[in-house]
């Protein structure tokens, strides 16, 4: 009986270690982020960038499953400003799958670039496209890794889509 008592608690104090030990390494390792400077050069990531990305940045975004889209246009093209325009609404609406890129320049003539990337690497030439919200949903439904929900019922709504036939073995019961 007094061995029983003896393991009892050495089981609990392995339980209680174990459970500070645990604690203190959350805390040790999360940290106040609230306190967080960025450091000087740092770059503000948000599903619109007006801006370039750097590649290491582009690269991050690629590898967890997102979809990169490139737009570069000369800022006094009309046609590329409209295509823009959609595209920020396409990220703004499904910004945990994608970021833009969206540079006005003053060189060139109208569209630049005009592209998506996804985390497969592929590289969609979008410029001959007819942009619309849902061109870009089904782009993105097609291509990107990690897909919207909506993909999905997009899917099953679809009056092309086949389901495979039934496979399992039924009889006939006859009375």
């Amino acid at each position: 009986m007094d061995q029983q008592r003896i393991f009892a608690i050495i089981i609990g104090a392995v339980m209680l270690t174990s459970v500070a030990g645990f604690a203190v390494t959350g805390l040790r390792f999360t940290g106040n982020t609230s306190s967080h400077t960025p450091q000087e050069g740092s770059i503000q990531i948000t599903s619109v960038n007006e801006f370039l990305l750097p590649s290491q940045v582009i690269l991050q975004v690629l590898s967890n499953g997102g979809t990169v889209i490139e737009s570069v246009y000369n800022k006094d093209c009309v046609e590329c400003a409209e295509k823009d325009a959609v595209l920020r609404t396409f990220v703004a609406a499904y910004p945990q799958f994608a970021i833009l890129e969206s540079v006005a320049t003053t060189s060139g003539d109208g569209q630049e670039k005009l592209q998506l990337i996804t985390g497969q690497g592929q590289i969609i030439d979008l410029q001959d496209q007819d942009l619309t919200a849902e061109t870009m949903f089904d782009a993105m439904c097609q291509y990107a890794v990690l897909k919207p929900r909506e993909c999905l019922l997009q899917t099953f709504d679809s009056p092309t889509a086949t389901f495979p036939e039934n496979t399992l073995n039924t009889t006939e019961l006859s009375g």
